[in-house]
């Protein structure tokens, strides 16, 4: 059991550091797309929407609230992140079968 607790704390780290990563991306393309677009007040707007749609991946919280209004099977805010981890770096070697198993859970 607590070779279990061990191993998930290890993970840990690299799960943080990922979604961090993934914020910092996210929020460079909106800064981006606000910067190129000085007199399109459309562009504007959907910088403040994507920034919208991917808060609640940085949100645990707001995750879980969000999830609550669907139907159907839900993920927890960890297995979540596993799975956008396991699909953004499906092509290393350590997430090609994970990443396989996710795709046959989806299809």
């Amino acid at each position: 059991s607590s070779g279990i607790n061990a191993e998930y704390g290890a993970r840990t780290p690299a799960r943080k550091l990922f979604v961090a990563s993934y914020k910092n991306v996210i929020e460079n393309a909106c800064r981006t797309l606000r910067n190129n677009s000085d007199s399109d007040e459309e562009r504007r707007m959907e910088a403040d929407e994507m920034e919208d749609r991917f808060s609640y991946i940085f949100d645990s919280t707001k995750f879980v609230e969000s999830s609550k209004l669907q139907q159907g099977r839900q993920l927890t805010y960890e297995a979540f992140i596993g799975a956008l981890m396991i699909t953004c770096y499906n092509r290393e070697p350590r997430f090609t079968v994970p990443y396989a198993i996710i795709q046959n859970l989806i299809d």
